[in-house]
């Protein structure tokens, strides 16, 4: 499986090592267990870190550098570890899975200047470790012509930890959406996929003015067509789908109102 130039992960459970095959395939996961995610790095440049969010009405989010430390005043340099929980669904599924926010690592690499995501997912009992960009930063210079970094999505904590990182100030330049997407409103185009919670933004044409918006799609709403055996979407594919539905509200806001059903991907 690919990584970034410069990075090892091992993924370990009770002593033993489980190999990451190509497609990120690492067999069923140990119910009632921890999974040790750990990475090396042989350069510098990279923040690992990941995002707590704690409170169901009020989310309270928090980074932490993941740096394994030595003790109080040393950090074992290039080294990263993280435990990641394997616990049973509460409605009494036996079925293992990883809660989405516990089972990633967030990786900036100041090369690139994007912002990765490395997380061990489970769909029916399988498990897999996936590794995306998900955030991405570019160099330029304001209106007043100061050296800033431009970003298209909102994640204000993230910018923040980046903005320090970097020293340079960022600025938000959100992406304007495709003015067509086709004749007929059964198809969609991924922007973007987070497979730590199995869940995308397609953009469709949708309503009576035939208005170009983003709906979610969730893992389970998903066929492939491709033989993979993850279920995901890659941002820039098209996809079809069988219907819109309204979100319902849920205890977080959500910039989707709407969601979408029988979705094919992998479509040749």
């Amino acid at each position: 499986m690919f990584f970034l130039p410069g990075m090892e992960v091992l993924l370990k459970s009770w002593g033993k090592e489980y190999p990451i095959r190509e497609d990120g395939y690492i067999g069923a996961l140990p119910p009632g267990s921890r999974m040790e995610l750990e990475i090396r790095t042989k350069r510098e440049g990279f923040l690992v870190f990941h995002v707590n969010t704690e409170g169901d009405d009020f989310p309270v989010m928090s980074a932490v550098n993941l740096a394994r430390r030595e003790n109080e005043s040393s950090i074992i340099r290039g080294l990263f570890r993280k435990s990641i929980p394997i616990v049973y669904p509460k409605k009494g599924k036996r079925v293992p899975i990883t809660y989405p926010d516990k089972n990633n690592i967030r990786i900036f690499d100041s090369e690139t200047m994007s912002v990765y995501t490395l997380a061990v997912v489970s769909q029916k009992g399988n498990g897999f470790v996936t590794f995306e960009k998900t955030f991405e930063f570019e160099p330029g210079l304001n209106e007043k012509k100061e050296a800033v970094i431009f970003h298209s999505r909102e994640w204000p904590l993230l910018v923040f930890m980046i903005e320090i990182f970097v020293e340079k100030p960022a600025q938000l330049r959100p992406k304007e959406p495709p003015s067509y997407i086709s004749d007929s409103g059964l198809v969609g185009v991924v922007e973007f996929w987070d497979s730590p919670r199995g869940v995308g933004g397609v953009w469709i044409q949708f309503g009576d003015k035939w208005k170009v918006i983003m709906a979610s799609v969730h893992w389970t709403k998903i066929v492939r067509e491709d033989g993979s055996k993850r279920i995901f979407l890659q941002p820039g594919e098209t996809i079809k789908f069988k219907d819109v539905v309204s979100r319902r509200p849920g205890p977080h806001p959500s910039e989707f109102k709407y969601e979408l059903t029988g979705v094919r991907a992998g479509i040749a």
